[in-house]
């Protein structure tokens, strides 16, 4: 296990429901929160981040926070708006508020996609820009993929890929589900011709009607979507962000077999039955909530400068995959994720 860190000064961007969330992960890494931030207009609930982080200051402004104290970390638990972030985005969408962190030397992390669209990325792109925040907690970089890798090498070629990522919502958005989905599938067979996807939108306060969008960052509910990848292959995903309990698995189908990982371990059986291979993480576990431990594991892991950096991620083509589902389950068509990328680049 890596080692655990001194407590690390910390700067926190959340929801209102959020703060218990936020004051486990605090305790689990350790972090030493300095102040806190919920988007404007938001009101506190149940649980009062006065008393939760009882000396750390509140702030509305994300770039006054960052000058007015000596943070090392930055994180972003909700992707909800902040005050000077370009459109409808949190503080990690903004080029200058990421430069800003740069050069003081702030790592910052989110469990939001941010940017949010393909085609903002570029404004991170360019000669001397900032990098994108580090996007947490991916199924990539948990410790039972770590362990499953070389059985994954040996597997064979790839038949059957069936992901499914679902959480309740005060664990992260449905994007956020949707972009660990993705990027997980893009690791195991790269970009999809074609994504058609269908959404079960949640009802809208009072009983109203489901309330569905177009947007990346406001969907909400549940998502499914089969992938295209060329002949003689299948591929599926389910994402949710009001599933309850945090899960997140894939199974993988091949000749040599049954191939099944989540955040427990995984398993390898042959096409008989009989097991080849396991390995199980239980005993690393850092706190008893499935949620809260995946994301103290990332950042103790983000945050332990005696480790290397973790890989960084492809944001562009991972949310050109996010963008072409969503648009699919509103159009009710196959959407083709190449084409937004080419959009992205200004090909077309």
């Amino acid at each position: 296990m890596p080692s655990t860190p001194s407590y690390t000064r910390t700067i926190l961007w959340l929801d209102p429901q959020q703060v218990a969330f936020a004051h486990h992960i605090a305790q689990t890494v350790p972090l030493k929160v300095i102040a806190w931030g919920f988007p404007p207009g938001a009101r506190p609930s149940a649980d009062d981040p006065s008393e939760a982080f009882p000396d750390a200051a509140r702030f509305d402004n994300p770039r006054r926070i960052l000058r007015d104290n000596e943070p090392a970390f930055f994180l972003q638990l909700s992707g909800a708006p902040a005050a000077d972030a370009p459109g409808d985005g949190p503080p990690s969408d903004d080029p200058e508020f990421m430069e800003e962190c740069r050069d003081r030397a702030i790592t910052v992390a989110s469990l939001e996609p941010t940017p949010a669209t393909a085609s903002a990325c570029s404004e991170f792109s360019h000669g001397g820009a900032p990098d994108p925040a580090h996007i947490i907690p991916l199924i990539r970089d948990t410790s039972a993929w770590r362990d499953a890798a070389e059985a994954i090498e040996h597997f064979g070629p790839i038949r059957t890929v069936t992901i499914s990522c679902r959480a309740p919502a005060r664990t992260g958005s449905l994007a956020a589900r949707l972009l660990d989905a993705m990027h997980l599938f893009h690791a195991l067979l790269g970009l999809p011709e074609s994504i058609d996807a269908a959404h079960a939108a949640p009802s809208a306060p009072g009983g109203g009607p489901p309330v569905t969008s177009r947007s990346l960052r406001r969907i909400r509910g549940d998502l499914t979507a089969n992938l295209r990848v060329g002949l003689q292959r299948a591929a599926s995903l389910t994402v949710s962000d009001r599933a309850g309990q945090w899960f997140r698995g894939v199974t993988l189908l091949a000749e040599s077999g049954c191939l099944r990982l989540d955040e427990r371990g995984f398993e390898h059986h042959d096409p008989e039955g009989a097991l080849i291979d396991s390995s199980s993480v239980e005993p690393e576990r850092l706190h008893p909530d499935a949620a809260v431990d995946a994301v103290s594991h990332t950042l103790r892991r983000l945050l332990d400068h005696h480790r290397p950096p973790m890989a960084p991620i492809d944001h562009r083509t991972i949310l050109a995959m996010c963008e072409a589902a969503v648009l699919s389950a509103a159009t009710g068509q196959a959407e083709s994720p190449q084409t937004i990328l080419q959009i992205a680049r200004g090909g077309l």
